[in-house]
């Protein structure tokens, strides 16, 4: 099964999402930023703690579907009056995802700078019951 996924994830989110209720989580890694925005609600997405240089065939991780998606940008500015001025803009991606199993990777399809991340995973023999 094909999957964007998404790396490097905090193990306790990873904990918090196993319990089964839906999480929002808040992606602002440019990699993960990149790949969650290609994400559609009702999409299922591969969810690993390995950071994404590091991803291999084995590494451990879980499916989760998206049930609500908001990209949103950020402005940060900051002044010393008459010294400099610094504008910043921050792009973010807030996905709302709800467990459907724990998987693992069979390889990895696509990675790189400012590409999406697609891994082939192990299909769920024993889906999350409703």
């Amino acid at each position: 099964m094909q999957l964007i996924g998404l790396a490097g994830i905090s193990p306790e989110v990873i904990v918090e999402l196993k319990k089964g209720r839906p999480r929002t989580v808040e992606f602002v890694s440019a990699q993960n930023v990149v790949s969650a925005s290609a994400v559609k609600v009702g999409d299922p997405v591969f969810i690993s703690s390995v950071p994404q240089d590091d991803l291999t065939a084995g590494d451990p991780g879980i499916i989760a579907t998206v049930t609500a998606s908001a990209v949103t940008m950020q402005r940060i500015s900051s002044a010393v009056p008459g010294v400099y001025h610094e504008e910043r803009e921050r792009l973010s991606v807030r996905l709302q995802l709800k467990i459907a199993c724990t998987s693992h990777i069979k390889r990895v399809l696509d990675r790189g700078c400012c590409k999406v991340l697609l891994v082939d995973v192990v299909e769920c023999s024993c889906p999350r019951a409703k």
